[in-house]
């Protein structure tokens, strides 16, 4: 058996073989890969699932993170999702910042960085522990902006970061002595 922390840099490895080999690249010398994929299904607002004719992949968007499906505004952000990629080709550029976690990207559909439109539309908050790329302080900034307005989950009085609200409901394990 292996420890934990391999299986899922492998399994993650193993992923990411696989979807350079059945997807089509895009590349440019400065841009690192972008997969032209279809969006195949929508789990909440930041995971969805890509495909081609064979496999599908579940994917999370990078540096943002949205309401789980039972909190206030998360239905709102899984339907912008649905309604604006469901079904369609989008570009995929696939950010590692970390190895051996699930597959991080970045997603455009016509034109839009579907990961800025989340927080413009303040459906999601940026992963400030987690974004590392040049591009989190201007994500950064949206979500101030969208803060500033009150728009979507900003509206709320204390809006739960659905992944604090996680870590507080978990029950410490008993200690042996």
């Amino acid at each position: 058996m292996l420890p934990s922390s391999l299986g899922r840099e492998l399994k993650a490895f193993t992923t990411m073989a696989i979807l350079f080999l059945y997807f089509p690249v895009v590349t440019s010398a400065a841009d690192p890969p972008t997969l032209l994929a279809k969006v195949s299904g929508i789990a909440s607002g930041d995971t969805l699932t890509i495909s081609d004719e064979t496999k599908a992949y579940t994917v999370r968007l990078y540096g943002v993170r949205c309401p789980k499906k039972d909190r206030p505004w998360g239905p709102e952000a899984r339907e912008f999702m649905t309604e604006t990629v469901f079904g369609k080709r989008v570009e995929v550029r696939f950010v590692s910042d970390f190895p051996g976690d699930r597959s991080s990207v970045i997603i455009t559909s016509q034109g839009q960085v579907l990961n800025e439109e989340l927080l413009k539309r303040g459906l999601a908050w940026v992963n400030a522990p987690a974004c590392r790329q040049p591009i989190c302080s201007r994500w950064a900034e949206l979500e101030s902006q969208a803060k500033a307005v009150k728009k979507g989950l900003w509206g709320h009085p204390r809006p739960e970061r659905s992944w604090e609200g996680k870590k507080k409901s978990r029950p410490k394990a008993p200690q042996s002595d």
